[in-house]
């Protein structure tokens, strides 16, 4: 908000910052329970309502911080396998990018999760605002797969992208960028 920062290190340990007092109000280390060290952080992504953070590395574990009581709600492990690039959260769903060619999308309501695998490493992904749709980089060529979130069919392939593409967004539920 206007007088907090939330951030993370690449040590993997997450800070809410007061930005007009200029310190530090908490900070938390980002591994899960049975961790022996913290993973190399890679990825964070704040809810809509500001009350969820989820954190994502190279341990391939998804983290969700509870932001008010700075604590690791849920660690979400074995899907993603290595690291996790980007990681994406609308309306109780969650999306991953990762390192071990899988995109994994959480159903955060009923605890169900599923994946898409690739030929190539996924630099990218990202949920539309109301959690419908979804799309991730397939191939080295940068072609995106967008698909539908809950029937997990592939709707269209985004074609003639000519940069590698390590970030996207949905600017509607049906535009992305």
């Amino acid at each position: 908000d206007d007088n907090h920062m939330l951030f993370c290190s690449l040590g993997n340990v997450m800070y809410l910052s007061d930005i007009s007092n200029k310190k530090i109000v908490w900070s938390i280390d980002i591994k899960a329970p049975q961790a022996e060290f913290n993973s190399t952080f890679a990825d964070f992504v704040l809810s809509k309502d500001k009350k969820l953070a989820v954190v994502a590395d190279e341990s391939g574990d998804i983290k969700i911080v509870d932001v008010k009581s700075k604590t690791i709600i849920d660690v979400l492990s074995g899907e993603n396998l290595d690291k996790v690039f980007k990681v994406d959260i609308k309306q109780n769903k969650l999306i991953t990018a990762g390192q071990d060619r899988r995109c994994v999308v959480y159903n955060l309501q009923n605890k169900s999760s599923y994946y898409f695998t690739t030929d190539f490493l996924i630099y990218a992904a990202a949920l539309s605002p109301n959690g419908r749709y979804g799309a991730y980089r397939n191939d080295e060529q940068n072609n995106v797969i967008f698909f539908d979130t809950n029937s997990k069919q592939k709707l269209f392939r985004l074609t003639q992208n000519l940069m590698t593409m390590s970030s996207m967004t949905f600017t509607s539920n049906n535009e992305i960028f």
